[in-house]
């Protein structure tokens, strides 16, 4: 299984002039990711049939 969250958020530091011109922005971001897995019961070597 596997799980993922993620946020984010921004703030204009610099904004252009109503002419154009080059913007600063702060943009935090977090991120949380998880897996797991199943424990399997002895997957190699393959049990003979």
């Amino acid at each position: 299984m596997w799980t993922m969250a993620a946020v984010g958020l921004r703030d204009d530091l610099v904004v252009p002039s109503k002419g154009g011109g080059p913007a600063l922005a702060l943009v935090p971001v977090a991120l949380w990711a998880r897996t797991t897995a199943v424990k399997r019961a002895r997957l190699w070597p393959p049990t003979p049939t």
